[in-house]
């Protein structure tokens, strides 16, 4: 026996202590096998997959990429349960774009396992047409932020929306950060019209028919909003977020940007973000503020030491 196929076959049998070990086997062992050893790693995981529930073999398996494990990935798929039966859907996906596969991708999204959905919605970007968009849309409503970012991520990757984002105060980028937003007030509308903007982009209209354009973000009120913004709110490096730049923010695209992207930071818990907040004082901010107010957000407690806090100002208190 090789050292490779040795290697590969302690990924298959150690306890996971590490990161790189629950990822993935030892991929770089498998590559290296030669073709009977080869035969034999393949053997050991069709074995391995149809006793065990290890999505990583589903993963090596595709590497290997024979006719024989093809058709155990196929085998396994109807009886598998979840993250299993994600990783052999993506996995069949990718090698032989099986309907199957892409029915149990689309079903992912609704697995109860978080990491399920957050991995079916980054493979749902290499699925094209409506279906799949509407499915990654469910996926933007998700109760785990981290599965609407990955959902958020796989739209604008597949339709290639990232170059129409530079701007970032403009329409492309403005309704992703209104999708991001943990608050379902603000993300719900903003998905409605990020399902009739994809429909459009599949019917063949083009991005600067939409009014978008892919130029570079000029210098300006909203470059230093945004740097701010995004500068550390803790430590040596902390700085606070520019209010004079918020303030010459132009109505419209601007000003919107500005307070949708001070309320994300505030359903985070940014402290610098409620004290723009209640400087301000518009009513898109306060309306935000009163459903974060409600949420179980990190930022909720905050909202509501904010609203008694101006409640005590308004009353003489």
């Amino acid at each position: 026996m090789s050292e490779e196929l040795e290697r590969f076959r302690r990924s298959l049998t150690d306890p996971i202590t590490t990161r790189e070990q629950l990822d993935s086997l030892d991929l770089s062992a498998l590559e290296a096998l030669g073709s009977v050893e080869r035969h034999e790693a393949e053997r050991l995981l069709i074995e391995r997959l149809d006793t065990g529930d290890d999505p990583r073999v589903a993963a090596a398996l595709e590497r290997v990429d024979t006719a024989r494990a093809v058709d155990a990935l196929r085998k396994r798929l109807p009886s598998a349960a979840d993250p299993l039966r994600g990783a052999i859907a993506r996995a069949l996906w990718r090698r032989t774009r099986d309907p199957a596969a892409a029915v149990a991708l689309t079903e992912g999204i609704r697995s109860p396992d978080d990491q399920t959905r957050m991995a079916a919605a980054r493979s749902l970007e290499d699925l094209p047409g409506e279906p799949f968009d509407r499915a990654l849309l469910e996926a933007i409503d998700d109760t785990y932020w981290l599965v609407r970012i990955n959902a958020i991520s796989a739209l604008w990757g597949k339709h290639h929306l990232q170059q129409w984002s530079q701007q970032i105060h403009r329409y492309p980028n403005l309704l992703r950060v209104r999708c991001l937003s943990g608050i379902p007030a603000v993300r719900r509308p903003a998905v409605a019209e990020l399902s009739e903007v994809l429909e459009l982009l599949r019917s063949g209209v083009a991005p600067p028919a939409l009014g978008w354009t892919d130029e570079p973000l000029d210098s300006g009120p909203v470059t230093s909003f945004a740097g701010s913004l995004h500068a550390p709110a803790g430590g040596p490096e902390a700085r606070g977020i520019d209010l004079e730049a918020f303030a010459q923010l132009a109505p419209g695209e601007e000003r919107e940007f500005g307070e949708y992207s001070l309320v994300l930071r505030a359903e985070e818990g940014d402290a610098r973000a409620f004290g723009v907040i209640e400087s301000v004082r518009t009513g898109r901010l306060l309306v935000a503020l009163h459903q974060l107010a409600s949420s179980k957000l990190d930022g909720a407690e905050r909202a509501r030491q904010c609203l008694t806090g101006m409640a005590r100002q308004a009353s003489g208190q």
